[in-house]
């Protein structure tokens, strides 16, 4: 994968965290451990912070891959 699919990853993937943290802020008030819909939801947001997190580090590897190559032809 290259850094702008990873970068459109990124964004795609920040835009779904926010979508479920408007979705899940606007929850009506469940009881706990016994609302199955608000449970998947933190599922689903914790799974797409997961993924983002990942990507993120994608980035900040190639991020470095890069600067190496770039020290490797200024020697």
């Amino acid at each position: 994968m290259d850094e702008v699919s990873l970068q459109e990853d990124a964004h795609r993937l920040e835009a779904e965290k926010q979508r479920l943290y408007e979705e899940i802020r606007s929850y009506p008030t469940p009881i706990a451990g016994c609302d199955q819909q608000f449970n998947y939801l933190l599922e689903q947001q914790a799974r797409v912070v997961a993924e983002l997190h990942r990507v993120r580090q994608a980035i900040a590897r190639l991020a470095l891959e890069f600067q190496e190559r770039e020290q490797l032809k200024d020697e």
